[in-house]
């Protein structure tokens, strides 16, 4: 897995940064009191470390206040682990650093 090809973004909106994109293969995200969010805020202009960014998110503060800005789909799996695909929908994060 090649971290620096993430394309889930967040851009800055006012206070806030919106933040956009999906993660694939997330674990227990329904049971998990916080998430961290790697997120690209700068293009890459040739350096592909440059410009990301981990979010520490509360998801059950989300889903209270953002309900319509993460969607949690289950990926069916062989084994009873929950594992899912995340998308996040222009979830606010603020940009002084408090949660989400």
């Amino acid at each position: 897995m090649d971290t620096t090809s993430i394309e889930t973004a967040a851009v800055r909106d006012g206070d806030d940064f919106m933040i956009t994109g999906h993660k694939s293969w997330t674990s227990r995200i329904e049971e998990s009191d916080l998430a961290f969010v790697l997120a690209r805020t700068t293009p890459k202009n040739g350096y592909k470390t440059h410009g990301l960014t981990l979010f520490l998110v509360d998801p059950r503060q989300v889903r209270a206040e953002q309900p319509d800005t993460l969607k949690v789909v289950k990926v069916r799996t062989m084994f009873n682990y929950a594992t899912n695909q995340v998308r996040y929908q222009g979830m606010r994060f603020p940009a002084s650093g408090g949660q989400a």
